[in-house]
């Protein structure tokens, strides 16, 4: 995932079009994200972790909140979007090259119009293209991770996708599947995705667990049941693992935040 995260509300602070011929400055620490568009011009961004990103037209920009950075810029016009939200995104600056550019720079304008203009309802309005940016972010980050795997890893992408509510799901099992020893399909997945194979599974996992957790239609019992584990206990220890808190804490926590 380009954000290291799917799920995350937002709260849009700003939405600016810049324009400058030559820049050359250093941040503060913001306590907001940004996410840009470049419609023309280059730039270079150094951390302070010696971390430099070149910057140039047709390609987005995250940059995380509280991140010092020198910025050199040329002939630079880019449309910027400031915002906050409730959980942890990237702590280094991330670089987008998308395949349409232009879809984007469309996106990218149409908030900046509608944010700019300020109708009412124009939050909601802002929100709902921001998310349109952010889906076509992640599905061209995904489409793209796997096609630089092999055949294989795309095939056990989708069948973990289509399977990771049955019990019988393991590595072991997803390995014989196709045809490879496990060990090697695990060193093949992980250095493909950065995550093993075993967390990619419980990711999806957990993500279903708290929607059946936030719905409070089954018990937590049902819930272990259809979220694939074989019993309620190990799927206890699961979640206080992922959360900090067994599942009955943890379903109350998500009603307080309602």
């Amino acid at each position: 995932m380009f954000f290291e995260n799917e799920n995350f509300s937002t709260n849009i602070l700003s939405v600016l079009r810049l324009d400058w011929d030559i820049r050359n400055d250093s941040s503060d620490h913001r306590p907001y994200h940004a996410l840009s568009f470049r419609i023309r011009g280059n730039a270079d961004l150094l951390s302070e972790k010696d971390h430099s990103v070149h910057l140039g037209t047709g390609e987005i920009a995250f940059v995380p909140a509280n991140l010092i950075y020198t910025q050199v810029a040329e002939n630079e016009r880019l449309l910027v979007i400031h915002f906050t939200c409730n959980e942890r995104l990237p702590s280094s600056v991330r670089k987008f090259i998308p395949k349409n550019p232009e879809y984007f720079e469309r996106k990218f304008t149409d908030i900046y119009n509608a944010w700019s203009k300020k109708q009412p309802g124009y939050q909601h309005e802002c929100k709902a293209i921001f998310y349109r940016i952010l889906l076509e972010i992640e599905r061209q980050w995904n489409e793209r991770r796997l096609t630089t795997a092999n055949d294989k890893l795309a095939e056990a992408v989708e069948y973990i996708h289509d399977h990771f509510t049955d019990r019988d799901l393991t590595v072991d099992a997803l390995a014989r599947h196709l045809g490879m020893s496990d060990t090697y399909f695990r060193k093949l997945f992980t250095s493909s995705f950065s995550v093993t194979p075993l967390k990619y599974i419980n990711q999806l996992r957990m993500t279903y667990a708290k929607e059946l957790l936030e719905s409070k239609y089954y018990t937590v019992e049902e819930i272990s049941e259809k979220c694939g584990f074989n019993n309620i206990n190990y799927f206890s220890l699961f979640v206080k693992k992922q959360t900090g808190y067994p599942p009955s804490v943890y379903r109350m926590k998500l009603s307080e935040k309602e």
